[in-house]
């Protein structure tokens, strides 16, 4: 078992890995203002559970926005993000 303090624990850089295993990732991603995930082949199932702020996911180009207290979960798509204000969320990768 493994309890993570969100609130108090810091990225060095833009991610923290919190936990790799043969079949799932779990990372705590923080983009600045006007950050940026450019667009990327996800082969796995994607969660993003947002902490705070907000972004634009593009999901295989289909457009969304999501904000503090939302969740997108898509099955293996490419995706992309922007954020004008920026955002801190928890991303799950999960391996099909």
């Amino acid at each position: 078992m493994k309890v993570v303090d969100l609130d108090n624990l810091r990225v060095d850089g833009r991610r923290a890995m919190l936990q790799s295993a043969a079949r799932h990732k779990v990372i705590l991603v923080e983009l600045d203002a006007g950050g940026e995930i450019e667009k990327c082949e996800m082969n796995c199932h994607v969660l993003f559970l947002v902490l705070d702020g907000s972004a634009e996911v593009w999901v295989d180009g289909e457009k969304t926005t999501i904000s503090k207290h939302s969740c997108l979960m898509t099955e293996p798509a490419t995706l992309a993000m922007q954020s004008s204000d920026g955002v801190r969320f928890v991303g799950v990768q999960i391996d099909v």
